[in-house]
C-alpha cells in the first residue's frame, strides 16, 4: 500500500509546490499594485456556463475603475457572487488593486479574493500530504 503513499506525496508536492509560486505570484504583484475605487457594473455568468439559471448560479461582478492617467478599465472578477444576493450588487463602489502597466490585470481588493487561489491549493496539498503520512505509518 506504499504506493498509494507515494502518489499522494507526489500530488501533495505538486500542489504545495503550486501554492507557493501562486502566493509568490500574488506577493510580486501586491508589491507593485496601484489601488483604485471602482463600482460594479454588472454582474455575468462565467463564460461556459450557458446550463440556464438557478438560484445556486454564481455571477462574476463586472468592476469599472479610472487608473491614475483617468482612463476607465473593466475586468470580471474570479470570484462569483449570487445573482439574488449579490456579495457585490451593480452599482456599489469596491476598494480594486491593479498593476499600472497592465490595468486589465486587476482584483476586487479583499484579502480573500487576492489569495483565495493560493490557499485553496496550499490546503489541498496540505490534505494530501497528511494523507501521504498517514497511510504510509
Amino acid at each position: 500500500m506504499h504506493w498509494f503513499s507515494l502518489i499522494f506525496l507526489i500530488f501533495a508536492v505538486a500542489s504545495l509546490g503550486g501554492a507557493a509560486k501562486l502566493a509568490q505570484q500574488v506577493t510580486t504583484f501586491l508589491a507593485t499594485a496601484k489601488k483604485a475605487r471602482g463600482v460594479v457594473v454588472r454582474l455575468e455568468k462565467p463564460q461556459g456556463n450557458d446550463t440556464g439559471d438557478s438560484p445556486s448560479d454564481l455571477y462574476s461582478p463586472v468592476v469599472r475603475f479610472a487608473d491614475d492617467t483617468g482612463t476607465y478599465h473593466e475586468f470580471s472578477s474570479s470570484v462569483g457572487t449570487s445573482a439574488t444576493r449579490p456579495r457585490w450588487p451593480v452599482n456599489s463602489a469596491v476598494d480594486v488593486i491593479f498593476d499600472p502597466k497592465s490595468p486589465e490585470s486587476a482584483s476586487i481588493n479583499m484579502p480573500m479574493v487576492i489569495w483565495m487561489k493560493p490557499i485553496i491549493l496550499g490546503v489541498i496539498g496540505g490534505m494530501m500530504l497528511l494523507g501521504a503520512l498517514v497511510n504510509f505509518f
